[in-house]
């Protein structure tokens, strides 16, 4: 009995044949998760000054549009980490293009350059060095709604420029 059993379980065996065989093997894609991001809006009394951010969850990547310039015209600036050690770098990652800065925060064309990428459907990754231990927090996700919420802050503030 148990050799009638054994050889029927080899037989079902090798009957069975897995979904996708004969198929060529196509390497996958790691699935990112869209991040999340929230919309900061800020107006300061005296002079009026605005600014809005788009803050990921967890706070670990802000873009920020503030009036820096002496005309007033808004323009983006983007913090990677919060409370980091000082001159630790931080790295940002969007899809093929590396930034990395020991300064607060990125400013100018490339700050620019960060928010156009981000608006764009991809994906970012995110390193940074906390203060109090050095410990390095990160992150891969897809840029989700980005775009919907700078396009937010934008009309909020009034227009961009580089």
């Amino acid at each position: 009995m148990q050799l009638a059993v054994s050889v029927a379980l080899i037989v079902a065996a090798v009957g069975i044949v897995p979904p996708d065989a004969g198929r060529p093997r196509v390497a996958h894609e790691i699935e990112t998760i869209p991040m999340a991001w929230r919309v900061d809006q800020r107006s300061l009394r005296a002079p009026v000054r605005k600014s809005c951010g788009v803050v990921s969850r967890g706070g670990n990547v802000t873009a920020r549009l503030a009036a820096a310039r002496a005309d007033g015209t808004p323009v983006w600036s983007v913090r990677v980490g919060y409370d980091n050690a000082p001159g630790s770098v931080r790295y940002l990652r969007i899809d093929r293009a590396y930034f990395t800065s020991d300064q607060e925060s990125f400013r100018g064309r490339e700050a620019a350059e960060i928010v156009a990428r981000l608006k764009a459907p991809g994906v970012f990754a995110f390193e940074w060095a906390a203060r109090a231990n050095h410990a390095k927090r990160g992150g891969l996700f897809a840029t989700g709604d980005f775009a919907a919420k700078a396009a937010m802050c934008e009309r909020w503030m009034g227009g961009t420029r580089a």
